[in-house]
C-alpha cells in the first residue's frame, strides 16, 4: 500500500542497493531518500493536471530522491544511476512477465496497434508532452515525442543525467517481450536527439 508522503518503490530500490552495496548502505540511503522525497514533494508545485501529478510523485521524484541520497552516501553519479535503474526495473518486472506471457499469442501485436493511441493520449497528456503520430498501417503504430515532462522536471532539479534511466525503461519493457512485436527507437530527447521516437512493428516469429 502507498501512503501519502512515503517513498514509492521503496522495497525495490532498497533491494537493488542492498544487492550491490550491502545492507548498511541500503538502509542509510533509503532513510535519506524518504526525507528527500518528502522535501521535494513539499517544495515543488504540484501540476494541476492529475496525470502529471502521478508522473511527478510516483516516478520522477522517487528516482530523484534515491539518486541524490546515493550520492550523499558516497556513490558516484554512474553508480547511483545504475541503482536507480535497477530499482525501477525490479518494480516493472512482474508487469513485464505478465506482458511477456500475453506476448506469446499472435493477437498481441494487434492489441498493441489498436490500443496504443488511446493509451498514449491518456498517459502522456498534452500539458507534459507534445506528440505527433506517424501514418499507421497494419504492421506499424508509432509516434514522436517532441517535448517531455521528465526532461523538463529533471533539468529544473539540476540532474538531467538521470533522465535516460526513464528512457531506458521503455526498451527494458518492450524489447524481446513478444515474437509478434518489434520495438524500435533511434534516439531520445534526453540523449540529444530531436525527438523520442517510438515504433511498434509487427514481428515475424520463426515458424
Amino acid at each position: 500500500m502507498f501512503f501519502p508522503g512515503s517513498l514509492p518503490f521503496k522495497r525495490h530500490f532498497a533491494a537493488s542497493i542492498r544487492a550491490a552495496d550491502g545492507a548498511s548502505v541500503a538502509d542509510a540511503a533509503i532513510h535519506l531518500a524518504h526525507r528527500n522525497y518528502q522535501k521535494l514533494r513539499d517544495t515543488l508545485e504540484a501540476p494541476s493536471n492529475r496525470v502529471l501529478r502521478l508522473h511527478l510523485r510516483h516516478s520522477v521524484l522517487p528516482g530523484a530522491a534515491v539518486y541524490q541520497a546515493l550520492q550523499v552516501e558516497g556513490l558516484s553519479n554512474h553508480e547511483a544511476i545504475q541503482r536507480v535503474d535497477a530499482g525501477f526495473k525490479r518494480a516493472l518486472k512482474l508487469m513485464r512477465m505478465y506482458f511477456k506471457t500475453w506476448g506469446r499469442f499472435p493477437l498481441f501485436f494487434e492489441s498493441i496497434r489498436r490500443n496504443t493511441p488511446g493509451f498514449v493520449r491518456r498517459v502522456f497528456p498534452k500539458p507534459g508532452w507534445r506528440i505527433t503520430w506517424v501514418e499507421p498501417n497494419e504492421d506499424l503504430v508509432g509516434f514522436d515525442m517532441h517535448s517531455c515532462y521528465y526532461v523538463e522536471v529533471l533539468e529544473s532539479l539540476g540532474i538531467p543525467e538521470l533522465t535516460p534511466v526513464y528512457c531506458n525503461l521503455d526498451a527494458y519493457f518492450y524489447e524481446d517481450i513478444s515474437p509478434h512485436l518489434n520495438f524500435r527507437r533511434a534516439g531520445t530527447l534526453a540523449k540529444g536527439a530531436a525527438v523520442c521516437d517510438f515504433r511498434f512493428e509487427r514481428g515475424t516469429p520463426d515458424e
